[in-house]
């Protein structure tokens, strides 16, 4: 599960830059990415850190809970989960970008979510709305940004 979990960590983001960079990926495609990127990964933290600082993690509330030993992460600011927001997010920027693989790309990041439930990080209301974060820094960084610069702001 930790190597599933890897997937909505910022690391990833360097694979999806350097696959970017390889393809020749024009300005819309970079513009996108780093803007729904920084959406994902942004708006769980401030909801973490200043909106619900207090919500503990399964681990922190529950007795009996086992903790993953790999990792040591924080007892509290479990709402919403990071990497659930930011592993959809790559789901969808991804599915974008190559629609035959939509469907791996997809599973790919439920199953981020979903490993972060499995290590007992995040509860499930955590999970949902953390995907709901970065599916919605995908559409509309896609909708938004990525016509404007194809059609050099004429949309």
């Amino acid at each position: 599960m930790h190597g599933v979990t890897a997937l909505g960590d910022g690391g990833f983001a360097l694979v999806i830059l350097l696959w970017l960079a390889l393809r020749g990926s024009n300005r819309a495609e970079w513009t996108v990415f780093v803007f729904g990127f920084a959406a994902a990964a942004l708006i769980p933290q401030i909801g973490k850190n200043f909106v619900w600082p207090d919500a503990m993690r399964p681990y922190a509330a529950v007795q009996g809970v086992r903790l993953s030993q790999l990792l040591d992460p924080a007892l509290y600011k479990s709402f919403p989960s990071g990497h659930s927001s930011v592993g959809a997010f790559f789901a969808l920027y991804l599915s974008y970008r190559k629609p035959s693989w939509r469907w791996l790309y997809l599973v790919l990041g439920i199953a981020v979510g979903l490993s972060r439930l499995a290590l007992h990080f995040h509860w499930t209301e955590d999970v949902i709305a953390g995907w709901a974060v970065g599916l919605c820094a995908a559409w509309l960084a896609e909708r938004t940004l990525g016509p404007k610069l194809d059609t050099h702001g004429t949309t």
